[in-house]
């Protein structure tokens, strides 16, 4: 796979989605801010971008995945929303034109981005895990780290590493 563009790694930076009161950090330049509603528990975000768009995929833990479109930094806007199929989803990494999501007590979710505003979940892995805590995508692999065992669904050993083939995305 082709590493993130500097449009996705630059949406990615640009877009801080809590500030407060005192300064974010030197050096830095808030450039929008989008409120998320009922203020939601985050997890991580990444970058996406296709031909003409950069795009912020910003887990939302239990209330899914938001896509928003940060082509213009400076008017963030919320374009799709995606519902996940476990009930904490943290972490995520491209790999082609599809997101790896991670649940951490539910399947990885293979959401296909072709059309950004209309994500569609193509296929759920959870072959001998039952959650996960970090995945990363090299290749036409997804490595996922701290796998939760199948007989042990809700501990939190985060024990266990995963190597599953993407070579087709929506049949892992």
């Amino acid at each position: 796979a082709a590493p993130q563009s500097k449009l996705a790694r630059s949406a990615a930076q640009q877009f801080i989605t809590q500030p407060d009161n005192g300064d974010l950090a030197s050096n830095v330049e808030l450039l929008g801010f989008l409120p998320l509603k009922g203020s939601p528990t985050l997890g991580n975000v990444w970058g996406y971008a296709n031909a003409s768009d950069a795009f912020a995929l910003v887990c939302l833990r239990a209330n899914g995945l938001a896509v928003v479109d940060v082509t213009n930094p400076r008017r963030p806007v919320r374009v799709a929303n995606v519902t996940s199929f476990g009930n904490d989803l943290h972490t995520l990494q491209t790999y082609r034109h599809y997101a790896l999501a991670i649940n951490e007590y539910g399947p990885m979710e293979i959401i296909d981005l072709s059309n950004p505003r209309n994500p569609e979940i193509v296929a759920l892995y959870a072959s001998g895990f039952t959650g996960a805590h970090n995945i990363f995508a090299y290749e036409h692999f997804a490595y996922v780290v701290g796998t939760h065992p199948i007989d042990q669904p809700d501990d939190d050993a985060h024990s266990g590493l995963h190597i599953i083939d993407l070579s087709n995305p929506e049949q892992p």
